[in-house]
């Protein structure tokens, strides 16, 4: 059962940053159906591994595409998403650790943070990146 599901107020009217959100709402999915499912610590830190990966991709194409639009916000708007990859960043050392387990508490702190990302910060900068 997905923690987040896709909807058209998060879309931010790029073809390319909505495909690439719905996949980070995805991975965020697969990661809390691996913890429901109780699937080893090893498949659940592959997934956040690769959320962390994604991340790191989309926002480096966010980002790109802010600094292509002339976006005024992009200086803290990469700051906000520095602070998210260093957080999933502390999860994965912690994991590996043994320090914490991937539980609900982080996959509800993922999807908090990434659908409030969109509805907020993303939202903002809708009109320098549709065109693109």
């Amino acid at each position: 059962m997905a923690i987040v599901e896709w909807k058209a107020d998060y879309s931010v009217g790029n073809p390319h940053v909505d495909l690439q959100h719905r996949r980070l709402f995805d991975l965020i999915n697969l990661l809390h159906d691996a913890m429901v499912a109780r699937k080893t610590d090893l498949v659940l830190g592959d997934i956040l591994q690769q959320l962390a990966d994604y991340t790191a991709y989309h926002f480096g194409q966010e980002e790109q595409l802010m600094a292509g639009g002339g976006y005024p916000g992009l200086r803290v708007h990469a700051a906000a998403h520095a602070e998210f990859v260093e957080r999933i960043g502390t999860f994965q050392t912690e994991h590996a650790a043994g320090r914490i387990l991937i539980s609900l508490e982080v996959a509800r702190f993922l999807k908090e943070w990434l659908v409030e990302h969109v509805l907020t910060m993303d939202q903002q900068l809708a009109p320098w990146i549709t065109a693109s």
